[in-house]
């Protein structure tokens, strides 16, 4: 039996990144049944239903505040760096300063440090988190990311020769299917995204979308759905969403994997500018129609052969897009998905091998 502490952005926050621990334990567990696993969130705010969560599927939750807990797990555990974008460069980088701290204390150990299918933002932007990612990269035995952005973000952080991470794919499409299959589709799912440091669209643009969306398929349900549910970041949208247009949609908040697979299973299309809600949509059989917002969610449009409609189209384009997703699109995903999903098990190669 092996012990493992997964580390991400989780806690009931966020329901893709519960839908990456979901994928990442699930990989874990089914090369080791009876692993131990223990559950790191980056955040020291944890959902009391998602620890609760954690303890009913047999996993400990730990806290990042916590160091001699974290001694004492660390010394017997390896520590997966469990995807996300969990490499963000700041100026002063404490997400970074605690994992190098942890991915120290494991090497020191002589456990593994595996990061999988992870993303980063501006890390090159500053000398403190280029020097960072750079230790933590050198201290990982097994390093991936999950898209070209983070690759090139990383290369020109200095990462480069034997610590270059593998370019893989997001983990969460290890997970395959989702959801119950052969449902009534008839909803279409706009997932939103509002963060204090990453505006994508002002609130009267979703407006304006979300009426084009109403007004074109009056046929079908409009669900507003929102990844983080807190109120200053994708659940705020919302909610300001559903007071200005209160009849036109439906809001959702999702608080869990189980939620986002729940919703995404009646899903349609799902139209968004965040890349998990794609991703998840297209693992439950819905078509995507990607917003152009980043290089992620701009490469995830290439492997689909899409063309993203952009924050600034017009009302015939984006019901163009959502159109043609509703009658050409699903005919070919299936084997797309195959193909990202091969490429998402490369993150887990390490597994049944030694240090």
């Amino acid at each position: 039996m092996g012990a493992y502490v997964v580390y991400g952005a989780f806690g009931g926050l966020n329901a893709g990144d519960e839908m990456i621990l979901r994928a990442t334990v699930q990989q874990i567990t089914s090369r080791d049944r009876q692993a131990d696993i223990n559950v790191l969130p980056l955040s020291r705010k944890i959902a009391p239903e998602a620890a609760q969560d954690y303890v009913q599927a047999g996993w400990r939750c730990l806290r990042s505040d916590n160091w001699r807990a974290l001694f004492g797990v660390l010394s017997r555990a390896d520590l997966v760096i469990a995807g996300g974008q969990l490499l963000n460069g700041r100026p002063f980088p404490k997400s970074l300063i605690f994992l190098f701290g942890a991915a120290l204390l494991a090497r020191a150990s002589g456990r593994r440090v595996l990061m999988v299918g992870t993303g980063s933002r501006d890390v090159s932007k500053f000398v403190l988190s280029r020097f960072l990612v750079r230790v933590i990269l050198w201290l990982c035995t097994f390093s991936a990311v999950r898209d070209d952005a983070t690759l090139r973000d990383l290369q020109t952080s200095g990462v480069k020769g034997k610590y270059q991470p593998h370019l893989t794919a997001d983990v969460v499409w290890t997970l395959g299917t989702l959801g119950r299959q052969g449902l009534e589709r008839r909803t279409i799912v706009f997932a939103v995204h509002r963060d204090p440091g990453e505006i994508h669209a002002a609130l009267d643009r979703h407006l304006q979308m979300l009426a084009s969306l109403r007004e074109a398929f009056p046929d079908y349900s409009i669900a507003v759905a929102a990844h983080d549910w807190r109120d200053r970041f994708d659940g705020g949208l919302v909610a300001d969403m559903h007071r200005a247009a209160p009849t036109m949609c439906v809001p959702v908040l999702l608080h869990s994997a189980s939620d986002a697979e729940a919703l995404y299973e009646k899903a349609a299309v799902v139209v968004s500018s965040r890349m998990h809600p794609l991703i998840i949509g297209s693992l439950c059989g819905a078509s995507i129609v990607p917003i152009a917002s980043s290089t992620k969610v701009d490469g995830l449009a290439r492997h689909f052969n899409l063309e993203p409609i952009t924050w600034n189209a017009d009302r015939a384009a984006l019901t163009s897009a959502v159109h043609a997703a509703l009658t050409h699109q699903p005919r070919r995903n299936p084997d797309i998905i195959r193909q990202l999903q091969a490429r998402s098990m490369l993150n887990f190669s390490w597994l049944g091998h030694g240090a």
